[in-house]
């Protein structure tokens, strides 16, 4: 062998061979290697979660009083890492993270790392798409169709119309 295989031992056994590096990694222990088919949707939902983020990762330590009790609007995402529709939904996700930003918070739970969360919340399929308006008080939000981003924020302003007037939120 030669070339970058040989050098740094990737023990590259094929091509093409698609990874993901962990910032400040030297070497395949610290890669993720894509396993998938070749389609592109696939690839996207599977590299997606490995690059930054617009959507909060949302844990049961903060989940009621970030989103629950809050005075700001969520949208949350329940989902699955290793589901098929979860991961088609993603860009769906970060799209809508980046249109709503002004008007609410836009988050994810994982529910193979949070499964109580999840079963509290009634989640019964993945990907699961809640709607919490402020101050809910029920961990129960209003379940939404998960569809493209561009009907999920024409529903929300057509159902909750106060969305459209709300303050700029405030990011510390």
């Amino acid at each position: 062998s030669s070339g970058i295989n040989a050098e740094y031992g990737e023990g590259i056994r094929g091509y093409p061979t698609v990874r993901v590096y962990s910032a400040g990694s030297t070497g395949r222990t610290r890669s993720s290697q894509y396993k998938g088919w070749g389609q592109l949707h696939d690839l996207k939902g599977w590299s997606l979660p490995h690059l930054p983020s617009d959507v909060e990762t949302l844990v049961p330590k903060n989940f009621m009083d970030k989103v629950v009790r809050s005075q700001t609007p969520w949208l949350v995402e329940f989902y699955t890492p290793l589901c098929g529709p979860c991961q088609r939904f993603t860009p769906e996700m970060e799209k809508l993270a980046v249109a709503l930003k002004k008007q609410m918070g836009v988050g994810k739970v994982n529910c193979n790392d949070h499964y109580n969360l999840c079963y509290q919340a009634k989640i019964s399929g993945f990907p699961a798409l809640y709607f919490y308006p402020t101050s809910q008080q029920s961990i129960v939000g209003i379940e939404l169709e998960t569809n493209t981003a561009e009907h999920i924020e024409n529903y929300l302003h057509r159902n909750f119309p106060h969305l459209k007037s709300l303050p700029v939120r405030d990011e510390l």
